[in-house]
């Protein structure tokens, strides 16, 4: 038998209450983090680890390139297991990219 009308409104705003209190926890990390970020971005420290992360995405995307260029280049002999060698190389790549173009973010989505 379906709850009444009474229960599921009741059952409802117990929920909310639940996600509510979760939330207010979440909220309350997320404006920690974003002083500790205000704090962080502009330090000589952040400029440092800016630059390392800058010059790692900058290899991935010389690798990425090199990459795409072989795979794509008509002259050479390429049997199926060198194919599969150097897309996987490719994808190791690109999510090497990503992954360092996200942590060189991280502070500003704060």
């Amino acid at each position: 038998m379906p709850p009444s009308k009474i229960e599921y409104v009741s059952k409802m705003a117990e929920h909310l209450a639940t996600r509510e209190a979760e939330y207010a926890s979440s909220r309350a990390a997320v404006r920690a983090a974003a002083v500790h970020a205000e704090k962080l971005v502009g330090s000589p420290e952040w400029d440092a680890y800016q630059h390392y992360l800058q010059a790692r995405i900058d290899d991935a995307e010389q690798q990425t390139r090199q990459l795409t260029q072989q795979l794509s280049d008509p002259r050479l002999p390429w049997d199926q297991a060198t194919v599969s060698q150097v897309r996987g190389l490719l994808s190791l790549w690109v999510g090497r990219r990503d992954a360092l173009k996200e942590a060189q973010m991280l502070p500003h989505e704060v």
